[in-house]
């Protein structure tokens, strides 16, 4: 999966952060693996994706959010997940009028 996401001829920039990539783009299920693939698919997948929508709609809905760090961010394996290494520091800015 991690090779699949690197690959130069489906990603422009394929080592760059650009979650807008995938807004208007359409990939087959041999460009995009999220969950894996084949017999050893996530079970969970459908729930996860439905947790995700959910809760970021209402965090999104209910606030902003603010990037504290404005640094490059490395990507670090976990176990056989990649994610962010060391994490990413953001804060919820709180409108108090609402």
């Amino acid at each position: 999966m991690y090779l699949t996401h690197r690959r130069e001829d489906s990603y422009l920039q394929p080592d760059k952060f650009q979650p807008e990539r995938f807004i208007n783009c359409k990939y087959s299920h041999y460009e995009f693996l999220p969950f894996g693939g084949g017999s050893r698919q996530c079970l969970g997948q459908v729930f996860a994706l439905f947790e995700m929508k959910l809760i970021l709609a209402t965090i999104l809905f209910n606030h902003q959010l603010k990037l504290e760090e404005k640094v490059p961010v490395a990507p670090a394996r976990r176990g056989f997940l990649m994610g962010p290494q060391g994490g990413v520091k953001m804060s919820l800015v709180v409108d108090n009028a609402r």
